[in-house]
């Protein structure tokens, strides 16, 4: 049922239930207390959907709205069935539903005494990173990534001989280790079970060069900003915007990836800078 609040006394009743002192006292001091409907429900599943960057789970969640009967079970079936999708849900509706709450207080702040009453909405970059925890040159994951290292030119040239796949890691591997040291850097992205999801490799040639080795991200989590948190974490820790940054072209097909993330090709051959 619908709940009412007594501004004056801070009683919460039913709005069935009116008792005589009740009634008597201007409607100005009883408000209704916030509530959430059906309809409500089906709008946050929209705005979660719309939010989703995971192109297959957005377009599967957007079928189940328009499928007519049942959507709130199939829409909860799905999300349950991805333990990382499911906690953000159950997050972002959480966020949502505080965020309701806060306007209807932000109303009647001063009847209630409130003071400092700010809505500082979490955004879904937000929960994302929430769930992950970024770390430098751990070695503990080095022998997982090196194996990833080796397969991503299958990941990005699928249709290739494994051979060819062979030769090209002797070509650009052969002078350049996947290694933990001075110079060589893992930035990792794991998730809350510690395990490994997404990584960025890199080595310092000296003050002024850097080649960026590889980026990668498991399958299962693309989709989430992971790669544009390693690389964000990676250009935080450039010393000097003038650092040059060779691309490897084991992933110079993501040459559109890094220019909509701010670093910037130069007339220099495979050369980018930070924008």
């Amino acid at each position: 049922g619908h709940y009412v609040l007594d501004l004056q006394d801070g009683l919460v009743f039913s709005e069935d239930f009116s008792p005589e002192e009740i009634t008597k006292k201007d409607d100005e001091f009883l408000v209704s207390l916030p509530q959430w409907t059906s309809a409500q429900g089906f709008q946050l599943m929209e705005k979660f959907a719309l939010c989703c960057r995971d192109s297959l789970l957005r377009q599967e969640l957007k079928s189940i709205l328009h499928s007519g009967r049942g959507v709130f079970r199939k829409f909860k079936d799905l999300i349950n069935h991805r333990p990382h999708w499911q906690r953000r849900w159950l997050r972002f509706k959480s966020r949502e539903m505080e965020q309701m709450i806060l306007h209807w207080l932000q109303e009647y702040k001063d009847y209630l005494e409130l003071s400092h009453l700010t809505e500082e909405p979490e955004n879904l970059d937000d929960l994302i990173k929430s769930d992950f925890t970024l770390q430098w040159d751990d070695s503990s994951k080095l022998e997982e990534i090196r194996r990833l290292d080796y397969d991503i030119w299958s990941d990005f040239y699928p249709q290739v001989p494994e051979s060819y796949i062979e030769l090209l890691n002797r070509r650009y591997r052969g002078n350049c280790p996947l290694i933990i040291d001075e110079k060589n850097h893992v930035i990792s992205l794991q998730d809350l079970d510690g395990q490994l999801v997404a990584f960025l490799t890199f080595q310092q040639m000296d003050k002024e060069l850097i080649l960026l080795r590889s980026i990668f991200t498991l399958e299962a989590f693309r989709g989430l900003g992971l790669a544009s948190l390693l690389l964000e974490e990676f250009t935080g820790s450039l010393d000097s915007e003038d650092v040059y940054i060779e691309i490897s072209p084991q992933i110079d097909p993501l040459e559109n990836f890094f220019k909509q993330r701010g670093l910037q090709k130069t007339d220099q051959g495979p050369l980018w800078m930070k924008g």
